[in-house]
């Protein structure tokens, strides 16, 4: 199934309910009155997979990133038990229902299933609407721990993300990707161990090492900003092109910066928490039965 969006002006946006609530694309009007396609999408994409999708707009639930038992990733201990945990949470590769529609709003939602009690060992609900304009997409997503079957632990732990793909539109895209440039007020960072886990915190920027004005400085391709005074970030276009402008939630308290080398995309996510939230805590959030937690990010364009 493919729900479309269509804003007044003739922005539109792509959600596949069925391939983890994706939003699969975001086509913006610019200042100038032309259509910007926003993320981007792997060639490779296939809709009628479960897999981690390679593009759009995927959301992580209920953590991001990498879990650890010990040092073996994918795996969490609670209540004395060892539980499975994919990379990035499992919702990517749930089937989304849609809760309600418009012209220019989506509203979806995901509850507990056979699978996901294999993973997780909660009931919950987490509904998505997505409201389109013709300058931005705002996402609002509320969090509701409904039960826990559980022994011991009755609140449910958890910290979301967003991974945007943002398409970086070139027809030679290693010869202008050069020219993006992230404006950002992180004053931290974090680079990413080999096992996929956040080091030590250090200043950032660190002279032309964390350079922003250049996201093809390889330093960017792998890293979490922490610190961040402003709520809010810019990814500027080369030769005065559109300016994508991201805002988000204070709950939100890290930027993970990420690519792939020859790829036409650089991910700028908004995280609650670090890699392995569940253990290190930063950014972790709890909810009792019958609990709820609301947060929003939203991506514009100037």
């Amino acid at each position: 199934m493919k729900l479309n969006l269509t804003s007044t002006g003739g922005s539109k946006a792509t959600l596949l309910p069925e391939r983890g609530g994706l939003l699969s694309s975001l086509n913006l009007t610019t200042p100038s009155g032309e259509k910007s396609e926003v993320l981007w999408l792997s060639p490779e994409f296939d809709s009628s997979g479960s897999g981690w999708p390679s593009g759009g707009m995927p959301l992580m639930f209920p953590f991001a990133g990498r879990v650890f038992s010990g040092l073996e990733p994918f795996k969490y201990k609670l209540d004395e038990k060892i539980w499975q945990m994919p990379l990035h949470g499992f919702a990517f590769a749930q089937k989304w229902q849609v809760i309600s529609a418009t012209a220019d709003m989506i509203e979806l939602s995901l509850s507990t299933s056979e699978g996901s009690r294999l993973l997780f060992p909660f009931d919950f609900e987490v509904r998505t609407r997505y409201l389109l304009s013709d300058d931005y997409l705002l996402t609002e997503t509320k969090v509701t721990c409904l039960d826990s079957f559980s022994p011991i632990t009755k609140s449910m732990p958890f910290a979301i993300g967003w991974h945007p793909y943002f398409r970086l539109p070139a027809s030679d895209h290693e010869q202008v990707k050069g020219r993006f440039k992230l404006t950002t007020s992180a004053r931290t960072q974090f680079n990413v161990t080999s096992a996929g886990a956040a080091g030590m915190e250090s200043p950032f920027p660190t002279g032309s090492a964390g350079d922003c004005s250049d996201l093809a400085n390889p330093h960017l391709s792998n890293l979490i900003l922490g610190q961040i005074e402003s709520t809010e970030a810019q990814i500027e276009s080369p030769a005065g092109g559109p300016v994508i402008n991201l805002e988000w939630d204070p709950a939100f308290r890290y930027l993970v910066l990420w690519t792939q080398q020859g790829k036409g995309f650089h991910c700028v996510e908004p995280w609650m928490g670090l890699p392995d939230a569940l253990n290190n805590g930063a950014g972790l959030a709890w909810l009792a039965p019958s609990q709820s937690f609301t947060t929003w990010f939203k991506i514009g364009i100037r």
